[in-house]
């Protein structure tokens, strides 16, 4: 996984994956219900792009986020919180895809760091169920990821 942090306006994280399948199995992944809860279950895609949002549901939250793009088979952005997640497809061979992800969030944003690295670790969980294989939460990598965050977003986290 290729990763960038950038301070600015608003954190922000950039990461190009390969991943190890076809983009229209990618794309089922991100843009349905069904594929999306497999990778990140607290999403629902409901009825995209006519539904216009996203929903992150847990126990104690419910928050309907607005879906700023969709282009069928390439490009997924929508309001995160107070922020942006983009995911762009590029298929590089029939059976290679690059997602370009990139997440901007402002430097107040609750949890900045934990979100930030918990994305990291969605995405590597996106491409093991893409590639079909077994995925297993890591929390070294986890703080680990955290630490570069922090590190890199220096006292402009709060």
């Amino acid at each position: 996984m290729n990763y960038r942090f950038e301070n600015g306006k608003h954190a922000q994280l950039t990461i190009d994956l390969e991943v190890a399948a076809a983009k229209s199995e990618i794309w089922k992944l991100l843009a349905t219900t069904e594929g999306i809860t497999q990778w990140f279950p607290e999403l629902r895609a409901d009825n995209l792009p006519e539904a216009s949002k996203l929903t992150f549901k847990t126990e104690s939250v419910q928050e309907e986020m607005t879906l700023l793009e969709y282009v069928e088979g390439a490009i997924l952005s929508f309001k995160w919180g107070s922020g942006r997640v983009s995911l762009m497809l590029k298929e590089l061979e029939s059976t290679k895809t690059l997602i370009h992800f990139k997440v901007q969030l402002p430097y107040d944003f609750t949890g900045l760091s934990k979100d930030l690295a918990g994305w990291m670790m969605q995405l590597e969980r996106l491409r093991t169920i893409a590639e079909k294989r077994a995925f297993t939460f890591d929390k070294d990598t986890f703080r680990k990821y955290i630490e570069e965050i922090e590190t890199s977003l220096g006292e402009r986290v709060i």
